[in-house]
């Protein structure tokens, strides 16, 4: 009995409950037994889904009205330059961290970083549990157990220490390190949420 990859939903039974899905762009391959193991093509496959789909360039935009107001006396010019400016920054955060999330960690500790919904007919409380535990635990790449997911802190971590190479200097600060740090936390939490409570979207 075949099992499809990334592309189709997934089902772990869950007890009296409708059953996880996993949510993710890449396209689906063909295994011969389940589970079926995320290999280094999948990875690179949902790294490039996940970079040109419209959320790459939005999420930059939204990030910047408030890091700009923040910021603009801090490296960056006041203005529409300034914008530009740091919104070509945002960007570069935000390819850089979906590159080590869906590709660098996933390979290096060979992991399946796919969201895994929990879905209606769940508890409120217990499918906004399961979102804001993804950042801590994944599957592994064959998808046998959950272990700490090595694409939550420590890549929002590294992305943060990267993003200093092309940070204007005034702001390669620990206090602005802490801030990038902080905001990937947020962000990457935020995505989980929107997939869990708004699949469809």
């Amino acid at each position: 009995m075949s099992c499809l990859g990334l592309g189709l939903i997934a089902q772990t039974p869950v007890a009296q409950t409708r059953a996880p899905q996993v949510l993710a762009p890449a396209p689906a391959r063909v295994c011969e037994a389940p589970p079926c193991p995320t290999t280094l093509d999948d990875h690179f496959r949902m790294f490039t889904s996940s970079v040109f789909s419209w959320d790459t360039p939005v999420t930059p935009l939204i990030v910047m009205v408030p890091l700009q107001h923040f910021t603009s006396h801090g490296g960056y010019r006041d203005g529409e330059k300034g914008y530009v400016n740091q919104y070509k920054v945002a960007m570069y955060d935000t390819i850089d961290f979906t590159f080590q999330r869906h590709f660098l960690y996933p390979a290096l500790f060979h992991q399946d970083e796919n969201y895994v919904l929990l879905g209606a007919g769940n508890p409120f409380g217990a499918r906004a549990h399961h979102a804001l535990g993804h950042l801590l635990m994944t599957r592994s790449a064959d998808h046998s157990h959950t272990e700490f997911n090595a694409s939550g802190i420590p890549a929002a971590a590294t992305t943060a220490l990267v993003s200093d190479l092309y940070q204007p200097a005034t702001l390669r600060t620990t206090s602005q390190f802490a801030t990038n740090f902080g905001l990937n936390i947020v962000l990457r939490v935020f995505g989980d949420l929107m997939m869990e409570f708004m699949p469809k979207l």
